[in-house]
């Protein structure tokens, strides 16, 4: 059976909160956690997770950035 049709039999599978995968690219401020990646269920143009924000997260990323300017 392939992996395209596996859900056709299996049916769809609910990732339970003990299950997500925090082993994700973070950023300061916020922290993922996924349910369905390539590594975790083969999918390839789908992540599906949790995102948290912390407050203020904008203020811890851009209180070391320097100014950018855009040229035109």
């Amino acid at each position: 059976m392939s992996a395209e049709s596996q859900w056709k039999h299996r049916g769809v599978r609910v990732v339970h909160a003990n299950e997500l995968d925090i082993d994700t690219a973070q950023t300061p401020g916020m922290n993922r956690a996924a349910a369905i990646t390539n590594a975790r269920a083969g999918a390839e143009k789908l992540w599906a997770g949790t995102v948290v924000i912390h407050p203020k997260a904008a203020d811890e990323v851009t209180a070391g950035a320097r100014p950018r300017r855009s040229v035109s």
